[in-house]
């Protein structure tokens, strides 16, 4: 199903001490439907989900050596931007725009079913995100200037939208259903999304999605194209976000910012990494070491993400870490990439 494309046995060593985290391989293989995947859950170390383009799902249960294509059926026009999973046997995915489409499956992805559609003209949600209590949120770019929230208290199974009057109104933003990680939680109650646009701001709720604020950033924002891609949280207060312009990969400018307020004011980051980034994560196992990724390839640091030293230019649409503190990423063309870490 996967033909190995790279190897990449590299011992990466930081200029600033041998001591610190690392990347020490890079695995690449490419699936056979060569979907667009932008979509990526993982479990843990063995059981990963992924999803993109073509109505394409896909998962492992073996660590990637082997994929099964667990695909919605009649859904082949539709892409799925977002996936999250609940177990090795459910999980959730996100069809984006209108009409927009949840799906949820508890049987492995053997069969699926719609546990949410909305066909209002301008919907079109970016991401959505889960505790593990079953509460969820997803949001959409605004309708009426003001962007659609709802949320769900039982693991996806109903929706309810959040009052938008709690909402700012929006100054000609909106989301991207880039790698499916424009929100995040800080804790039970404190959660974030981010947006782009004429303005690239993060609305911030610290109760639990009831309500919002918004806050200015200094990330290179006033087009359409340009903002905030996505956001990851170290802690309950310290955060990093990431973003740019996906039409001007390799320019330079403000691409990442950092809170120490759970998301009430953001900074730039001291150095930052190269070119547009889509997705950004934490390591679960060494939580100053994060790891940065977009079309312009692969960022990495040491200090939770002040700083930043480009590692490779390998194009990913999404990453992230497993339970062991390894890191899969999924880009165009049907990649997958596994990286080992050394900690």
């Amino acid at each position: 199903m996967f033909r190995r494309i790279l190897t990449l046995a590299i011992l990466f060593i930081f200029v600033f001490g041998q001591d610190k985290t690392c990347i020490v391989d890079i695995k690449q293989y490419v699936h056979q439907s060569k979907a667009s995947f932008r979509g990526l859950s993982i479990l843990d170390s063995e059981n990963i989900w992924v999803s993109g383009s073509n109505g394409t799902v896909i998962k492992t249960t073996d660590s990637g050596i082997s994929w099964s294509n667990v695909s919605p059926k009649n859904f082949s026009t539709t892409g799925f931007r977002d996936i999250h999973a609940f177990t090795s046997s459910s999980a959730i995915i996100m069809g984006i725009a209108t009409p927009a489409y949840f799906l949820k499956t508890t049987d492995s992805g053997k069969t699926w079913q719609q546990v949410y559609t909305n066909s209002e003209e301008k919907i079109f949600f970016d991401s959505f995100e889960f505790l593990n209590t079953g509460f969820g949120i997803a949001m959409s770019d605004p309708i009426k200037n003001r962007f659609y929230l709802i949320t769900t208290t039982n693991y996806g199974e109903t929706w309810a939208q959040v009052d938008t009057n709690q909402i700012p109104v929006s100054i000609s933003e909106g989301g991207f259903a880039a790698s499916g990680s424009c929100i995040a939680f800080a804790s039970e109650k404190k959660l974030c999304f981010v947006s782009g646009g004429r303005k690239a701001r993060v609305y911030f709720s610290f109760d639990a999605a009831q309500s919002w604020q918004v806050a200015n950033t200094p990330m290179y924002q006033g087009k359409a194209t340009r903002g905030i891609y996505s956001i990851a949280f170290r802690d309950s207060l310290f955060g990093v976000a990431v973003g740019g312009d996906y039409t001007q990969i390799s320019k330079k400018y403000i691409n990442a910012i950092y809170t120490n307020n759970s998301g009430k004011t953001w900074n730039q980051c001291k150095e930052l990494p190269f070119g547009f980034k889509s997705s950004i994560a934490f390591s679960p196992i060494d939580a100053s070491f994060a790891i940065c990724a977009g079309t312009s390839g692969i960022d990495i640091s040491n200090d939770s993400g002040l700083h930043w030293i480009h590692y490779s230019d390998v194009s990913l649409n999404a990453i992230g870490f497993d339970n062991l503190g390894q890191i899969w990423g999924v880009g165009d063309k049907g990649l997958i990439v596994k990286m080992e870490v050394k900690y």
